[in-house]
């Protein structure tokens, strides 16, 4: 590994500099899932272990890596994979909630906040 950092095959991401990006255990938030997101990113991929390691390594290390090198585009496409899960639970177990549009317009329209 030191000869891979030396000889710039592989990169590191200093301490100060790492990420932190909670992401729950959804489908679509796989260890797979993730790996098949940040293919195109070169610079994440020189910060990950050999190919044999990186199932070994703790997910939340692998999303901490993926998050500081990608940024943005990482997190809008957690928040994209958590969206469609909680869609997708809401219709299956029929989650929504039906209100009479009037009911709703005058709610929306309400400046009244509850103190408890």
């Amino acid at each position: 590994m030191l000869y891979s950092l030396i000889s710039g095959a592989k990169n590191y991401i200093a301490a100060e500099n790492v990420a932190y990006l909670h992401m729950p255990h959804y489908e679509g938030l796989r260890t797979a899932d993730i790996l098949e997101f940040i293919k195109p990113y070169d610079e994440v991929w020189k910060c990950l272990p050999v190919d044999q390691e990186i199932l070994k390594v703790p997910k939340q290390w692998l999303i901490n890596v993926a998050y500081s090198g990608i940024g943005d585009d990482f997190s809008m496409w957690v928040k994209k994979q958590i969206n469609a899960r909680n869609a997708k639970v809401t219709k299956e177990k029929n989650m929504m909630v039906d209100i009479d549009p009037e009911v709703l317009a005058a709610f929306q329209a309400s400046s009244h906040v509850s103190r408890k």
